[in-house]
């Protein structure tokens, strides 16, 4: 009994596990760091069976930005299940929120009037014209800016006057202990990044509270981390400068238990260079991964992967990359499901260095969960319900990716051919973008594309050949009108007349020319599917009747004289 009670009373002073990610929803980016640290948050939480809270900071430009908090927040909830926070707020007594720092600024400000009667920060009335001189000044002679103090001696009567005269002002923390100086180097602990230190400088008089009444980002986060009793909190790492300034925030407030903080490297383009942020605001938006039909699932496995790999996966890949293995086989070892991320995810794991954006992996892991999540088209243990599910979301992707204009296209085409059709392409796209090269299953080729001119030049490039082609189409034509009856009319009869045709009617070309030609003729591109399976989906009709509308075009192409 006494053992139990000792047990009881040990685990009750241990401090439950809550893992923090902040989402800037006041931000016009949600770039592929940020989707990241959201994801390495909460696979962390879950694998140490933490509370994983998402915090909102919405405070900054909220009237311009109110709808990009829906935006990110529904991406997120696409791989994420958060137990507190945004939209998922506890209703009992003992609830820890609100989860969004504009609901909480009368917070923030009852904290900063607290430490100026504390004699911890005062009122700086200082404009912003009177910040650049000193700070010109200060660059001049080649010095660290920091804060002159005019204001921090201020009297009463003076402070009074100028509240009465409303001027504006922000406040500051009086940080005395710091000025001695201002080149020291303060050393602080991430739990990722190794020795990271700041200029103590940097510390001095530190504004919490600015002149147009929003807090500072490093103290609104450490009110929220003690309010909401958190223990660990992920991040990018451009916010790890904040830790000393939270640091001071915690010990003005007596606040013992500090989190611990995992700041996670940033990403680096091709040439090991970081990227600015305006290139991930333009080319590395989550929302445009998404539109361009990149899957959410192949996103998070490809930001996981770029940072975190276990020793195991890490010794296999080594391993075939010393047996000189093709770099799909590499890829192939990272794909994971949420569920093994979710019990296997560890800090400790986590690379240091900054990592590169590798879209050749990116294209890999799209191409693979497209094709995973189609795959129960192709068996037998799939529903009607499911099956038609799958086939009508595809539809809708395909009216997406091609235009509404080819919706009526789409919608005739039946179902066991929009089957067909997704086993082609799943193989061969690598984003649901790719799509919008696939128009010839639902109608005719014009030849005339930028892209069909390209197959064009190529098909058409010798006169000697181009004049051959009109006998292969008045062939092709009898072909397919009076030896292949409507139900004869398939993938197999198909390829098995033009076989023959090839090899025992008309051998006067190669069989690659042959090939080529009659693709170019049936979809406008030189390179594309087998021809049986592509005659088969568009239809005998449809198949007369390029045949046909290639006979026209040839009257145009140059042959030898």
């Amino acid at each position: 009994m006494i053992l139990k009670q000792l047990i009881k009373y040990q685990f009750s002073n241990i401090r439950p596990m809550r893992v923090k990610y902040v989402l800037q929803s006041n931000h016009t980016m949600f770039n592929l760091n940020h989707f990241r640290s959201a994801l390495a948050a909460y696979y962390y939480a879950r694998s140490n069976g933490a509370s994983f809270i998402l915090h909102l900071d919405d405070i900054k430009d909220q009237s311009d930005h109110l709808d990009f908090r829906d935006l990110y927040t529904g991406i997120l909830k696409q791989c994420i299940n958060w137990d507190e926070g945004y939209q998922n707020q506890y209703e009992e007594e003992g609830q820890l929120g609100p989860y969004e720092s504009s609901k909480k600024l009368d917070r923030y400000k009852e904290i900063a009037e607290q430490l100026i009667k504390e004699g911890k920060a005062y009122r700086c009335f200082c404009d912003k014209e009177t910040h650049i001189q000193q700070n010109n000044l200060i660059y001049k002679n080649n010095k660290i800016p920091q804060y002159s103090g005019v204001c921090r001696n201020l009297t009463e009567e003076q402070i009074q006057k100028k509240l009465n005269d409303k001027v504006e002002y922000c406040i500051r923390l009086k940080t005395d202990e710091l000025t001695r100086d201002p080149y020291k180097k303060i050393f602080y602990k991430d739990e990722i990044q190794l020795n990271p230190f700041i200029y103590q400088a940097f510390l001095y008089d530190m504004i919490i509270f600015k002149t147009n009444g929003q807090p500072s980002k490093f103290f609104s986060f450490s009110i929220d981390d003690i309010d909401q009793k958190i223990t660990h909190v992920v991040r990018n790492q451009e916010w790890m400068k904040d830790i000393p300034k939270q640091q001071v925030i915690y010990q003005l407030l007596n606040h013992q238990d500090q989190p611990k903080f995992f700041h996670l490297p940033n990403m680096l383009d091709s040439n090991h260079r970081y990227f600015k942020n305006e290139e991930l605001f333009r080319y590395f938006q989550v929302k445009d991964f998404i539109k361009q039909g990149v899957s959410i699932q192949a996103l998070a496995n490809f930001v996981i992967t770029q940072i975190w790999r276990n020793q195991v996966v890490n010794q296999k890949i080594k391993q075939l990359k010393e047996e000189g293995k093709t770099q799909d086989e590499i890829y192939a070892l990272e794909l994971y499901s949420p569920e093994y991320l979710m019990n296997s995810f560890t800090m400790q794991d986590v690379k240091q260095e900054s990592f590169e954006y590798d879209q050749l992996k990116l294209n890999y892991f799209n191409r693979y969960f497209i094709r995973q999540k189609y795959m129960p088209l192709f068996g037998d243990d799939i529903s009607q319900k499911q099956s038609d599910k799958l086939i009508n979301e595809f539809r809708e992707i395909l009216i997406q990716q091609l235009g509404p204009d080819f919706q009526e296209a789409i919608d005739r085409v039946k179902d066991k051919n929009i089957v067909q059709i997704i086993e082609i392409v799943t193989n061969r796209i690598r984003k649901y973008e790719d799509l919008s090269s696939y128009p010839f299953f639902f109608t005719d080729p014009t030849y005339n594309t930028q892209r069909e001119k390209s197959s064009r030049e190529l098909v058409f490039k010798d006169p000697v050949i181009n004049q051959k082609y009109a006998q292969v189409i008045k062939d092709m034509i009898n072909i397919y009108n009076k030896k292949l009856a409507d139900s004869q009319f398939d993938e197999s009869n198909i390829n098995k007349q033009i076989s023959y045709y090839i090899k025992n009617v008309n051998s006067k070309l190669d069989k690659d020319v042959y090939y080529k030609f009659l693709r170019f003729t049936l979809t406008g591109y030189h390179q594309s599917h087998a021809i049986g399976l592509v005659s088969q989906i568009i239809g005998k009709s449809a198949c007369l009747r390029r045949l046909r509308n290639m006979q026209k075009l040839l009257e145009e192409v140059p042959q030898q004289e």
